[in-house]
């Protein structure tokens, strides 16, 4: 799943293609990080997003790899133009993978 999504975040052909999806993914991880804060005050009403956040969590982390990887090889491109931080964007998708591989073991877990 991460080398299929990396791969796709670093060879699509059009320029930019995914970098779009950075003020949406942000939203949604919001919302959801809302609907966890709420989860401490009515516990029994939030309880039933239990899989819904499972799920959604799994495709926002998705498509924020996707996001990270085009804007990591976007950024190597324009290397000479911008002060380019490789471990910055390394930890990125270093996070991305790891929020994706706890919402897999979560999924399984069930």
């Amino acid at each position: 799943l991460v080398g299929s999504l990396t791969a796709l975040g670093t060879c699509v052909p059009l320029s930019g293609a995914f970098l779009w999806l950075g003020a949406p993914l942000i939203m949604i991880l919001n919302c959801m990080t809302a609907v966890s804060v709420f989860r401490f005050f009515k516990p029994s009403f939030f309880s039933t997003f239990d899989d819904t956040m499972m799920v959604w969590g799994g495709v926002t982390f998705s498509g924020m790899l996707l996001y990270d990887t085009q804007r990591m090889t976007e950024d190597a491109k324009k290397q000479n133009e911008l002060e380019w931080d490789p471990v910055h964007h390394a930890l990125n998708i270093y996070l991305d993978i790891v929020n994706i591989g706890v919402k897999v073991i979560k999924f399984l877990l069930r």
